[in-house]
């Protein structure tokens, strides 16, 4: 049983039919964390959960009930565990220079807090090459992404 922090895009993945290949493999992990009882990180000042109630709520998407049941299983298997979502000032700033977007910074910082440090997020603006290597290298957090974090749970 491992301890993961899950960006919000995989659960914003989970709910998208416009994407079928990206829906299965975030559907895949997140029963995964289910079915082998792994436990969800998040931030003790919860904003992680804030940005996963941003998703679920989205009128648009008419799929959202499995994200909806995947939140309410984790949370009623008792599988959450909180962690401070703060990075020590000198990793923050670094991120903010390489244009990390501070909405994620609660992520990395409860990854980067966590005892297993399993961050699964996809490379994307954000998590530009500088950030990923940074985030993997110097705070020697294990980031996935969703098809290879599929192969850990």
């Amino acid at each position: 049983m491992a301890e993961w922090v899950v960006d919000t895009k995989v659960l914003a993945w989970s709910v998208d039919v416009i994407d079928i290949s990206k829906m299965m493999s975030a559907k895949s992990f997140l029963e995964g964390m289910i079915n082998g009882n792994h436990r969800l990180v998040l931030d003790e000042g919860k904003h992680i959960y804030g940005e996963y109630r941003n998703v679920i709520i989205k009128p648009y998407r008419k799929q959202s009930d499995f994200a909806k049941v995947w939140l309410t299983r984790m949370m009623g298997m008792r599988n959450l565990v909180y962690y401070p979502g703060d990075l020590p000032d000198c990793h923050h700033e670094y991120l903010m220079g390489k244009n990390f977007h501070e909405d994620d910074c609660p992520f990395v910082g409860a990854a980067f807090n966590s005892t297993d440090k399993n961050l699964v997020a996809e490379p994307d603006r954000h998590y530009n090459d500088d950030v990923i290597e940074y985030i993997e290298n110097t705070l020697e957090i294990n980031r996935y992404t969703v098809d290879r974090a599929c192969t850990h749970v």
